[in-house]
């Protein structure tokens, strides 16, 4: 009977060796193969889809100046006639958000060219056309759209890095 505890002892403390853990995944090779597999499936569907960062901004539009104009009289009171903006107007700091000059500069300010991957697929790439990918690459991803019946533009950006999302909508 003690004979039996100790046998029981010595195989219960035993690990298994890579021999039996090969056996079993060869026993099992459909098994092992599918779910395999699958992990291989669900991370090539996450690193494609992945996490998207989301970034919303409202900018309100109004007319007026930093300093009052200068008028011939000392105590001449503020022309305020025309202060509401016009959807032209609305429309047009729209399309001045979405100018590709402005998005260079943000793409310059924030160093988002040296952010590319595949950057060292292209070695003899120059900076200039990094920075032209990098700001496709924004505009691709930027959405700016005035919103009816007010003075905003709501400004939307996704992405996969927060350092792109915090560049492009400082937040």
């Amino acid at each position: 009977m003690r004979d039996q505890d100790l046998a029981r002892r010595e195989e219960v403390s035993e690990s298994p060796t890579m021999r039996e853990l090969a056996m079993v995944l060869f026993r099992q090779r459909k098994v092992f193969l599918g779910v395999a597999g699958l992990i291989f499936v669900l991370a090539t569907v996450y690193a494609i889809a992945g996490v998207n960062y989301r970034a919303h901004l409202r900018v309100m539009v109004r007319r007026g100046r930093a300093y009052p104009p200068v008028a011939a009289q000392e105590n001449a009171p503020p022309d305020f006639s025309r202060a509401e903006v016009t959807e032209e107007e609305l429309n047009s700091e729209v399309e001045l958000l979405k100018d590709d000059d402005v998005l260079r500069r943000v793409v310059e300010a924030n160093d988002l060219a040296a952010h590319d991957w595949l950057r060292w697929l292209r070695p003899h790439e120059g900076q200039a056309a990094r920075v032209e990918r990098a700001a496709r690459k924004l505009a691709g991803r930027l959405e700016v759209e005035s919103i009816k019946k007010t003075n905003l533009i709501a400004v939307s950006y996704g992405a996969p890095d927060r350092n792109w999302r915090r560049a492009c909508c400082g937040r």
